[in-house]
């Protein structure tokens, strides 16, 4: 999921996927093939040839090499007392237990382990934080911890809020942040206020939307600042979800179209410069905050043409679809790949 940005779900996904890797040079594989891969798995038996494929696609020289280091990760994970029963893991129950400093002193001694395993280590806290019933204590507790604020807070943040007080960690997340002239702390404020800001905007909770906002906004921040001082995903967040703000305390159709064309003509000016992933970031997030803020859809068509290049990548199908349709193609929160 993470080689192509969107989850298979239908017929039509497999033929994407099938063009991609085909345009990549990795070879050929059939939409059927791959249909029977993934939504018949069982009932057909793989070629090698067509798994080598899929492996190289996906980074590895083989399939082989694939199975090897998926097997070294799982070994590394039971090692660690993780396990596919949450309520059996040890990670569970030292959050249950509240045996924060075996926890914090465990976090501190993988910090030489790949992204991969910290990230996948980010799943099961997830996973656990969702079963638990001590979620905001462990939030409080762990406010400060790098990894849990880089591959908790950050790398598997959920959109959805699904974990009990997930609002509060934010918070507690943000108390930390006490000095914004340095870069990391500056980006730690637009981030933690930006999610925050996005869930209550989204989900009618107008009151705390308007006094996140007030925040994120009141204090004027030049453009060039703040393209120079975050990273693109913060720094997309925040021109684009100002259009909610601005829906919120002035409700002026003028003014968000304004801004509106402003978002527009700065992606124009920046898109070039973007990799092909900060491209579906800048994509995704704009798409969503047009949507929800209930713009004329001339600002939805132009956002299409232009990003057509990248729609059309994925399929040219896409262009004549709404951007509703389209989002779940950019989707770059990883977590909703593994947790819909």
């Amino acid at each position: 999921v993470d080689s192509i940005g969107y989850v298979l779900l239908t017929k039509s996904d497999c033929s994407r996927l099938s063009e991609t890797i085909s345009k990549k040079g990795f070879g050929n594989i059939s939409e059927s093939t791959l249909y029977r891969l993934f939504f018949q798995s069982g009932k057909h038996k793989p070629y090698k040839h067509t798994i080598d494929i899929l492996s190289n696609f996906l980074g590895y020289d083989s399939f082989n090499q694939f199975i090897e280091e998926t097997n070294h990760l799982r070994d590394k994970f039971l090692t660690g007392g993780i396990s596919n029963n949450i309520e059996s893991s040890l990670l569970f129950n030292c959050i249950e237990t509240s045996s924060y400093k075996a926890l914090a002193s465990y976090f501190d001694n993988i910090e030489g382990e790949t992204i991969l395993f910290k990230e996948q280590l980010g799943l099961h806290l997830f996973d656990c934080l969702m079963h638990s019933t001590k979620s905001a204590e462990f939030f409080k507790y762990f406010s400060s911890h790098q990894y849990v604020r880089s591959f908790f807070y950050e790398n598997v943040h959920d959109p959805k809020f699904r974990i009990n007080h997930y609002n509060a960690g934010y918070a507690f997340y943000l108390q930390t942040v006490t000095n914004y002239k340095t870069d990391n702390h500056f980006q730690d404020f637009v981030f933690g206020n930006c999610v925050l800001f996005r869930h209550y905007f989204i989900n009618g909770l107008l009151k705390e939307a308007v006094q996140i906002g007030d925040v994120l906004y009141k204090e004027n921040t030049s453009v060039n600042e703040l393209n120079n001082r975050l990273h693109v995903f913060p720094y997309c967040r925040y021109i684009s979800y100002k259009l909610w703000y601005l829906k919120l305390i002035v409700d002026d159709t003028s003014i968000m179209e304004e801004h509106a064309h402003f978002i527009l003509d700065l992606c124009c000016s920046l898109k070039n410069n973007l990799g092909d992933f900060d491209k579906k970031i800048f994509f995704h997030t704009i798409a969503e905050a047009f949507i929800y803020s209930s713009i004329d859809v001339f600002y939805h068509d132009r956002l299409r043409e232009l990003f057509k290049e990248e729609i059309s990548s994925i399929s040219p199908a896409l262009l004549h679809k709404n951007l509703s349709f389209i989002l779940r193609y950019f989707e770059p929160n990883g977590l909703l790949y593994y947790r819909p």
